[in-house]
């Protein structure tokens, strides 16, 4: 009767030890670097490629803050199912590890299909603007801007494409990185407003006298959700220089302060930064559920081991 009881315990114990062995065929780690393509059937929300950040977090909305990097193919498929269960009865997950880096930019201004690019790395300007369609018959490709996220803000790189072209140096086009927005201007861009990054309809607009940095938005089709109102960026030229303003707009709005929000004049440039994930509210309250979710579970398996122990 004794030995009946204490089966159970022996059974988990050998469990336990089977997945805490290594195997014997070594199977492929998850690093940075790496571009993971999860496919998830019945579910297109949930199938996408996605980058492993330097830190081993990605992109994927169901494992939004959580390190990846280290694990195989199966132990991502495991920690993904007790979230997919809330979603599928029986759901069917498939992990592919690539270390092809997948770069996801955007091309905006005189090209024949502008807006956000995702392909494999190494990719630099001429190749990114010859998949958005290739420049139009309006472009001045003699100031191509690339703006590159740099410490939590937007440097302004100009490169000469026209030049390249004459000169039959495209071999030599800088290479491009993650989040960079490459703007090709018009002949009369100096005449535009470039409204860029998380607005309906990117693009450039002639604004109106007395237009501020929230009329130009609104002509751009305004916010998207995922834009952060709060951290909008104006970049203008005032006597040769370039000025970098940070703007809250959404805050300004809501305080009332309308008329106070900056001008904008030909030439200046709206860029509308993706909100930061870690300051979305709903990030928060996924990753406490998915913690919840994870304790619960850890619970339940002590609670086994200890009644098949008693």
């Amino acid at each position: 009767m004794m030995l009946s009881r204490k089966y159970p315990a022996v059974v988990l114990s050998l469990l336990l030890l089977a997945v805490t062995l290594p195997s014997s065929g070594a199977e492929k780690l998850i690093k940075p670097g790496h571009t993971l393509k999860i496919t998830v059937s019945g579910h297109p929300e949930f199938s996408q490629s996605v980058l492993v950040r330097k830190d081993g977090t990605t992109e994927y909305p169901l494992l939004a803050g959580i390190p990846v990097d280290g694990l195989t193919q199966g132990e991502l498929r495991d920690l993904l199912m007790p979230v997919l269960l809330r979603f599928e009865t029986e759901p069917e997950v498939f992990v592919i590890i690539s270390e092809t880096q997948l770069l996801k930019v955007q091309v905006q201004g005189e090209v024949n299909r502008p807006g956000r690019l995702e392909a494999e790395s190494p990719l630099n300007i001429q190749q990114a603007v010859m998949l958005a369609g290739g420049a139009t018959k309006e472009a001045d490709l003699r100031y191509v801007h690339v703006l590159r996220l740099e410490d939590d803000r937007r440097i302004d790189l100009t490169y000469d494409l026209l030049a390249m072209f004459s000169q039959d140096t495209l071999e030599l086009a800088p290479e491009l990185k993650e989040s960079d927005i490459i703007v090709v201007p018009g002949r009369r861009s100096e005449q535009m407003v470039h409204v860029l990054g998380m607005v309906r309809g990117p693009g450039s607009y002639i604004p109106n006298p007395g237009d501020n940095i929230s009329d130009v938005i609104a002509q751009a089709g305004g916010f998207l959700n995922e834009a952060d109102q709060h951290r909008v960026e104006l970049i203008s030229r005032q006597d040769g220089y370039q000025i970098r303003t940070r703007i809250d707009v959404m805050g300004m709005i809501g305080k009332g302060h309308y008329k106070e929000l900056p001008l904008v004049l030909p030439g200046d440039m709206v860029i509308v930064p993706e909100i930061a994930s870690w300051r979305d509210v709903k990030w928060w309250l996924g990753w406490l559920q998915n913690l919840m979710v994870f304790t619960s579970s850890t619970l339940v398996l002590v609670r086994y081991a200890q009644m098949f122990n008693e």
